[in-house]
């Protein structure tokens, strides 16, 4: 994978006209992020294509990214309307048409095209309602308690496909998110998941009964609180060890001639790299491994072909063909 840090992407937000009169609550978001950020904030489409006009000769012309509220229906779940599940009533067409979904595009009004987190996308439903052939599923199951409900640390939150995998499956997940926009749209996915299910959970088809908890901090921190509550804990029955931690080093590729990544995943390391541009991401995977030992029954990493080692040790097993990605499981004494 191939990010030229030379072209830092230029993160702008935009708010068109009538949010704030009819969501007044995504409008003061957009406001909050724009500052915690320090990004610019247009509230006027035409403000917009001005500015994006006046500066066409700087560097980060081909590289602008807006935040702002794209509508759900003109991308993935229009198919739901029109194929999947027969969804024809007229109550769903309804809430798809007014829901908004936090997200960050490179053209304005550009909704089609847009990046969210969107937890009810058919393809993603479908991969949570067949759990078998989910390497990360297989991974989590202990055969002498295949069944038991586990509570699991998603230490690497980012897009949160992998928390809600498991989440899907009636386990209590805790996810970190150290960036403030990435964990902003997960939150905004997740709120917008729980409003759909209060109307239509019978069109869900897995169980709800886990948890999916998501946090806006960064894990070895977390990580480094929760070890030294847990020692100054009067039993372990307070701060228990988690039965999984899981990791997706996202970034951890040593093949510079490797395709680029799905647009999500793009726009997902551009956010990271704006923000945090001098982090040593493979140094805190490592500590964060480490640490992950005394907290833990389990460490999982998902890994592919392409990755570099994080950790010495060699797994206790592996999970997946490798083709595509798998799963270093580490079974902690």
């Amino acid at each position: 994978m191939v990010i030229e840090k030379n072209r830092i992407s230029r993160f702008l937000v935009y708010s068109h006209s009538k949010l704030k009169i009819k969501h007044p609550d995504k409008y003061k978001l957009l406001e909050n992020l724009s500052q915690e950020m320090n990004l610019m904030f247009f509230d006027d489409i035409n403000k917009l294509h001005s500015y994006l006009h006046n500066n066409k000769s700087k560097k980060y012309t081909r590289n602008n990214l807006i935040i702002s509220f794209y509508p759900v229906l003109d991308n993935v779940s229009h198919s739901w309307v029109k194929n999947d599940y027969n969804y024809k009533n007229h109550d769903l067409r309804k809430h798809l048409e007014n829901s908004l979904a936090l997200g960050i595009c490179d053209k304005p009004k550009d909704s089609k095209n847009a990046v969210y987190v969107n937890f009810l996308d058919p393809k993603l439903l479908a991969r949570a309602s067949r759990p078998n052939s989910e390497y990360l599923i297989k991974a989590l199951k202990n055969k002498s308690q295949p069944h038991k409900k586990l509570n699991i640390l998603d230490a690497t939150c980012g897009m949160g496909v992998d928390s809600f995998l498991m989440f899907a499956q009636g386990h209590d997940v805790f996810g970190i998110e150290q960036n403030l926009l990435v964990y902003s749209m997960l939150k905004d996915g997740y709120d917008r998941f729980k409003l759909f299910c209060k109307s239509f959970s019978h069109l869900i088809q897995f169980c709800l009964e886990g948890s999916l908890v998501i946090k806006n901090e960064n894990s070895n921190e977390y990580v480094h609180n929760y070890l030294r509550l847990k020692e100054h804990a009067l039993n372990n029955i307070q701060y228990p060890n988690f039965d999984v931690v899981y990791l997706d080093p996202m970034f951890n590729i040593r093949n510079k001639n490797r395709a680029l990544p799905n647009k999500k995943i793009q726009f997902l390391i551009k956010i990271l790299l704006q923000t945090q541009p001098d982090d040593s991401p493979l140094i805190s995977q490592k500590e964060l491994c480490q640490n992950s030992y005394l907290i833990a029954n389990k460490l999982i990493i998902k890994m592919n072909n392409n990755s570099l080692k994080i950790l010495d040790k060699k797994p206790t097993y592996r999970i997946g063909s490798g083709k595509s990605c798998y799963f270093d499981v580490f079974l902690i004494q």
